[in-house]
């Protein structure tokens, strides 16, 4: 509210005031496709995202983000937690004109090692690794 470097204490019974004249990209989290998103929802101001349910919001967001926007929209403190992931995947739509063999077992040679590399980075393992090729036929 201050840039670049202030800081604003809102106490909860002031959030109205403080925070419905913003404009909703002036909240973290709200970037330009986030915004089509709200505006598809017919939410077009800080007071009508502040007026949606949680479930509501993460319906919006496609994520946990959304509920986790609307305790911080009311001054909740939500602790930091490490998510676990369970899948790492790629996946590649190959152009009709490369569409064979050779180009298909390039490319998923290039998703496997693009998911091993993830793997490293993450100081993770895999137990199995799947391949799914699905065939379009006309």
């Amino acid at each position: 509210m201050k840039k670049p470097d202030g800081l604003s204490i809102i106490k909860a019974e002031d959030i109205a005031t403080k925070l419905f004249g913003l404009s909703l990209r002036g909240l973290p989290g709200i970037g330009h496709r986030m915004l089509k998103r709200l505006y598809l929802a017919n939410i077009d101001t800080v007071e009508k995202l502040y007026g949606c349910s949680s479930g509501h919001l993460q319906t919006i967001w496609g994520s946990i983000y959304g509920k986790k926007c609307w305790y911080l929209l009311r001054g909740h403190e939500l602790s930091e937690y490490a998510v676990k992931n369970r899948i790492i995947g790629h996946s590649r739509i190959l152009a009709p004109e490369i569409r064979n063999v050779n180009a298909a077992r390039d490319v998923a040679a290039e998703l496997v090692m693009k998911a091993a590399r993830r793997l490293r980075d993450k100081a993770l393992y895999s137990t199995f690794i799947n391949l799914y090729i699905k065939l379009l036929i006309k």
